[in-house]
């Protein structure tokens, strides 16, 4: 009891309180802040399995015989569960504070005239050319994830990766949702999205791989030719989809309604 009320529900409980309380909210800083509560809870995981192999080895063999043995087993586990809950609460409001930024940068870094500019010439010189909205994502977000990946390990590090990934992808889709696009500003929106592809490949999440890809594919209903879109749209990742979400991403075109693209697509309704 003694191990348990000064190691655990004193210590470690405060050390996560404080490490809770210091997680950023983006909506209150100008620039995106360090996120530390990652470190907290590598520093949380190796103080726990201290604790637990200290348990076994000695506290354990004197415990079998006594009547407080199945007592005491109760209190570690609720103690140990409510430090878990905390783990799970710091991790979630970690990932929120970093998707936060993500969506502030490209609210306050992408202009409209990144993906629809004036000329389509201004884009002929440099066809890679990624928006600076996307560059500064990609610099912040690759920097979470090697963070991430330095501090949590295991079944662990894949869950939290995973769920930053679907996250990410969620901001990212929702943000190009508020654009038009014409053939110029497509082509820098393939540029984008190559790059943020490129970046969560470092989460090493098969979902979230599956979920960028099948962005790219949506991105390209932007660039082809209005005869190419039923081809485009019956590709791999496209053909799943349900209809409106294609329709909906088409509808962003430019030209949508000058090339009267919605005769070029047969069993989309709107």
């Amino acid at each position: 009891e003694v191990l348990l009320d000064y190691l655990i529900n004193n210590f470690v409980n405060y050390a996560l309180e404080i490490g809770l309380q210091a997680v950023p909210i983006p909506e209150t800083k100008s620039q995106p802040q360090e996120i530390h509560f990652f470190k907290v809870t590598r520093q949380t995981n190796m103080i726990v399995y201290l604790i637990e192999k200290n348990f076994a080895d000695f506290a354990l063999p004197l415990l079998t015989a006594s009547t407080k043995h199945g007592e005491f087993l109760l209190k570690k586990k609720m103690s140990l569960q409510a430090l878990e809950q905390k783990l799970e609460n710091g991790i979630d409001r970690s990932l929120n504070a970093i998707i936060g930024w993500v969506k502030m940068i490209l609210q306050n870094e992408q202009k409209k005239s990144d993906y629809k500019p004036e000329s389509d010439l201004e884009l002929g010189l440099n066809p890679n050319l990624s928006s600076q909205a996307c560059l500064k994502v990609v610099k912040y977000m690759s920097h979470n994830i090697a963070h991430i990946n330095e501090c949590l390990d295991g079944g662990n590090r894949e869950c939290v990766m995973t769920e930053l990934g679907i996250r990410f992808h969620r901001v990212v889709y929702e943000h190009l949702q508020t654009f038009q696009y014409n053939s110029t500003g497509a082509m820098c929106l393939i540029c984008d999205i190559n790059e943020y592809r490129k970046c969560v490949r470092e989460l090493k999440s098969n979902l979230v791989n599956t979920l960028f890809d099948t962005l790219h594919s949506l991105c390209n209903l932007l660039l082809v030719k209005p005869e190419n879109l039923d081809q485009v749209r019956n590709g791999e990742h496209l053909a799943v989809l349900d209809s409106s979400i294609l329709l909906n991403f088409i509808q962003l075109r430019s030209d949508y309604k000058s090339q009267k693209i919605a005769s070029f697509l047969r069993g989309i309704t709107a």
